[in-house]
């Protein structure tokens, strides 16, 4: 008796030990058939990561104890639309044009009180006249001392004149098409190319080419529609929209290790000493594009318009006024009505570019002045009035 009970004894060790072995050798299975999944996946799909940042909301965003201001990105500064350009040659600039006659515009229009404001970029060659290029309906990009480069949308039928050109004494020279499948949404400028970013309605492509429009190559894509972008220490920072309502979301792409970094907020703005300045409402943003903290640098009662850098400035706008600030002072230092009789223009866009101040003074759609001011506010020349 006392044998069979040992006899029973071993063979139910040995069927415990067999169950062990096998629930064992199931998990070694089924942990090896995920490993193989994981690793034909990787093999037969090239997946772009994504690293989502937490945003910080605007009421949560600190005030920058000090500007610490440097040079300004000289890229994200040529990739901005500007309203004046210089070259070897003369001087590029918007100019108001009335191409419709009356009864041309009322037939377009229905509205015979309405004026028709029509800007073509014209060159200025000192000659004390302006020489109109075909321009009309055109974003102005980058100008490298010899020619403008802009994209150009003229044709809304068959898109056949639209694509990206360079501008050069009023010869434009196609550099890409139009695409046949979306639009272009975005364009931006390096050393040695040009980035732009094509959006089919589900998706945006970003490609690279060279100054000459050759050597073309697809660099990402992104779901989202890429409103802006540029290119800071090898990344691509873009500003994405969710939807037509929805138009921010700065994000950046690595070119080295193909990883997107998202941000809910911020947007797309001029680089200075490693920081995104950006502005939203009646207040200008800072973000560090190292460890993507936020900061809070102006906040205005009022709409904060336009912004620049001038050596250790920023100059701001803000309705008719025009104010310098570093961090000892912000002082008012131009206003439109010393010079106007019209209470309603406004400091629209600042251009800080080799040492000079530009300002576009503006009033609705039908009127623009451009000047040339110190930094103490004073007029150095009326270049441009409509």
């Amino acid at each position: 008796m006392k044998k069979i009970f040992v006899l029973f004894l071993v063979l139910l060790i040995s069927i415990m030990s067999a169950c062990s072995f096998d629930e064992s050798s199931r998990q070694d299975s089924v942990k090896n058939v995920h490993e193989t999944a994981a690793v034909e996946s990787s093999e037969k799909t090239v997946i772009t990561k994504t690293d989502t940042k937490t945003a910080q909301t605007s009421a949560a965003i600190p005030k920058a104890e000090s500007l610490n201001l440097g040079e300004t990105d000289e890229w994200s500064f040529n990739s901005r639309s500007k309203f004046i350009y210089f070259t070897n040659y003369g001087r590029y600039y918007p100019v108001e044009t009335s191409e419709l006659k009356n009864k041309d515009y009322e037939d377009a229009c229905g509205d015979m009180a309405r004026h028709d404001a029509v800007y073509n970029l014209c060159l200025d060659d000192g000659s004390e006249k302006t020489v109109l290029d075909s321009t009309r309906n055109c974003m102005t990009y980058y100008c490298d001392g010899n020619s403008v480069y802009i994209y150009k949308y003229d044709n809304y039928d068959t898109h056949d004149s639209d694509g990206i050109y360079k501008l050069y004494k009023g010869d434009l020279t196609k550099l890409a098409d139009y695409p046949d499948n979306g639009y272009i949404s975005a364009v931006c400028f390096t050393n040695e190319h040009i980035y732009y970013s094509i959006f089919d309605e589900k998706k945006s492509a970003v490609y690279k080419m060279d100054y000459d429009g050759g050597n073309i190559e697809h660099i990402f894509d992104n779901p989202t529609k890429i409103w802006d972008m540029t290119v800071y220490n090898e990344k691509i920072w873009f500003e994405r929209s969710f939807d037509m309502y929805q138009i921010h979301g700065l994000a950046c792409y690595d070119m080295k290790t193909t990883v997107v970094s998202e941000l809910k907020e911020n947007h797309i703005g001029y680089i200075n000493n490693n920081y995104m300045y950006y502005s939203e409402g009646e207040a200008l943003y800072r973000i560090n594009l190292s460890n993507f903290a936020c900061e809070n640098i102006i906040k205005l009662d009022d709409l904060l318009i336009s912004f620049d850098f001038y050596k250790d400035y920023i100059l701001y706008s803000s309705g008719s006024c025009l104010y310098k600030m570093n961090d000892d002072e912000n002082t008012l230092i131009f206003s439109t009505e010393d010079f106007f009789e019209n209470k309603g223009y406004q400091i629209r866009e600042i251009q800080c570019q080799d040492n000079h101040i530009y300002i576009l003074i503006g009033s609705g759609a039908f009127y623009q002045c451009i000047m040339e001011i110190d930094i103490d506010g004073n007029v150095i020349e009326v270049i441009h009035e409509d």
